[in-house]
């Protein structure tokens, strides 16, 4: 089952980037990967910054493929830092103009 909190800030990462956002469920589903828990997300009018954890880092990695891939902005990893068993990240995604 998909984590609500997860799907929720999804939305809000598709509609804050996408005036137009129509992707399905599916989709949106594919840019949360399992593994990853989102912290908060700050938005202003060129970016949306993501904070959050992730069982390693390829969950990360598969967070901002999938952002690109599916034309929301373009990902930028500003910090990782591994702490206990997991990796507390912070990514930047630049709007596409």
């Amino acid at each position: 089952m998909p984590d609500m909190k997860a799907l929720v800030v999804a939305v809000a990462l598709l509609v804050a980037c996408c005036a137009h956002a129509s992707e399905s469920v599916d989709q949106i589903r594919a840019l949360v990967p399992d593994g990853i828990t989102l912290q908060s997300i700050e938005e202003s009018d060129s970016y949306i910054e993501i904070f959050g954890t992730a069982v390693s880092n390829q969950e990360i990695s598969a967070l901002m493929r999938a952002v690109d891939e599916a034309r929301l902005g373009d990902p930028e990893l500003e910090s990782i830092k591994r702490e206990g068993g997991a990796s507390r990240f912070h990514l930047r995604v630049r709007f596409r103009r």
